[in-house]
């Protein structure tokens, strides 16, 4: 395999004839240059499309209006909340500010169950009014007032800062009786049930757009946020001018910051060019079978399940192993961080690793295999920086800015060891005249929901 992030991972065994047959059946992962400018030829398409009012035919890409005031100046002061909702894992945090400065924060994780996650909408909004009025509570805060931030990191339709209607659920969440309702109202509902009168919630936002605003906390350049985990979706400072769509009478917003929402692009079918045997299984298999076509190319919900299922295929067809075991045939049994540790064993020459995550697979390997599976590992994950890449160079030359800081939240940037020096230089070849920055922008769903409360509570009494 190559040993380098930036190089197409190669597959070389002694066996030349089970190598040609392995890179001839795997090469549909490989996105030529005729992908990738058709790829970017349907973004475009598709952005146009969500950017008008009334479009001739419906986009993929929701293109919403964030609503966001303003970008953090410096200016915000006090004490505020900020509820983070979007995996299995709820977020309450209370920072302080003093003159746009992070001065204090204090932090508490909620573990969300299954049965909240799937069952009815109004058993979730009570649980997260009591995990808010738990959190008060147990530090004897209660009495104070608060304006809260709420990171809902699902698609939104805005019609201001402080309301939401859901759009579709995504991820590990399907509660009956929310889509098509304003979350920020079925929230205030549960505090008022709660008694909670003492928070007001100022603002709904997602994930992404937490993260740009953390990130233009700590660059005043930074204008788009990424988010590469779980799932993926994007959000980016627009002109006014470009967005068509009727907004309400009350938008008083100095930029226009949009939600791509990108991770259900190709939901109408314009990205089918492109899908593979995998993917489609994938698709199937999950919770939400049709929906978040783009995300699930590689997020990190689906991309160990894509390395699985195509290793089933090699094991069936005799190119792997000596057939795929039960626990292979499993779904969730290789998770996303072991195909980062694939990929990355194979980029450095190390099976050690590798060994062990197929063995916990239940297989029995040769040394050609351990090789296979660092090589599948590496397409999809190089597959993947390239859809992103293609994404995000193509939003750079549609921004026309001098220079981007681009703010990245997510495990797959962070963590993966193909990611984030593969992104640096696609982007930067397909986008050359546009000079770009990317930085990490941790807790952006937290901070983020925090820091855009503050800054709605500051163009408030300017």
């Amino acid at each position: 395999m190559a040993n380098s992030p930036l190089e197409l991972p190669v597959l070389t065994l002694d066996d030349v004839k089970l190598q040609k047959r392995i890179t001839s059946r795997l090469s549909c992962l490989v996105l030529g240059e005729s992908h990738r400018e058709h790829l970017k030829e349907v973004f475009v398409q598709e952005m146009a499309r969500g950017l008008e009012g009334k479009p001739s035919e419906p986009s993929s890409l929701f293109m919403e209006d964030t609503f966001l005031p303003d970008l953090p100046n410096g200016k915000e002061e006090g004490d505020f909340l900020a509820l983070d909702l979007g995996g299995t894992n709820l977020r309450v945090l209370l920072i302080t500010l003093k003159a746009g400065q992070v001065t204090d924060e204090i932090l508490e994780y909620y573990t969300v169950p299954e049965c909240i996650r799937y069952g009815h909408g109004s058993a979730l909004f009570d649980f997260l009014a009591s995990s808010v009025e738990s959190f008060l509570k147990k530090r004897n805060l209660n009495s104070n007032k608060y304006n809260m931030g709420f990171t809902f990191s699902f698609p939104i339709h805005h019609r201001s800062l402080r309301s939401g209607e859901l759009i579709k659920w995504s991820k590990s969440f399907n509660c009956p009786g929310v889509v098509g309702q304003d979350v920020v109202a079925l929230l205030e509902e549960a505090l008022a049930r709660r008694k909670l009168d003492n928070i007001a919630v100022v603002a709904i936002l997602n994930d992404t757009t937490g993260t740009m605003v953390r990130g233009a906390y700590l660059d005043h350049q930074c204008a788009m946020g990424l988010v590469l985990g779980t799932g993926s979706n994007c959000c980016y400072v627009e002109k006014p001018e470009n967005f068509k769509k009727q907004s309400n009478g009350n938008d008083t917003t100095k930029l226009k910051v949009l939600n791509v929402e990108w991770g259900a692009f190709g939901d109408n079918g314009v990205l089918n060019f492109m899908r593979t045997q995998w993917d489609i299984s994938v698709d199937r298999k999950s919770l939400l079978a049709g929906s978040f076509t783009f995300e699930k190319y590689f997020g990190g919900k689906c991309l160990g399940d894509l390395v699985r299922e195509c290793l089933v295929t090699l094991a069936e067809e005799g190119l792997f192993c000596t057939g795929p075991s039960e626990t292979l045939r499993t779904v969730g049994s290789l998770h996303t961080s072991q195909v980062s540790t694939l990929d990355g064993e194979g980029l450095i020459g190390r099976v050690k690793e590798t060994e062990e995550i197929l063995q916990a697979l239940g297989l029995c390997y040769t040394e050609k295999d351990v090789k296979i599976a660092q090589y599948v590992a590496g397409l999809f994950s190089y597959r993947g920086v390239v859809l992103i890449s293609v994404l995000t160079a193509t939003l750079l030359q549609k921004m026309e800015r001098p220079h981007v800081v681009i703010a990245i939240d997510g495990s797959l940037y962070e963590f993966h060891p193909r990611f984030r020096p593969l992104m640096i230089k696609l982007i930067g070849d397909m986008a050359p005249d546009h000079t770009f920055e990317l930085r990490l922008s941790r807790d952006g769903s937290g901070k983020g929901a925090a820091l855009v409360a503050a800054i709605a509570s500051r163009c408030a009494s300017e």
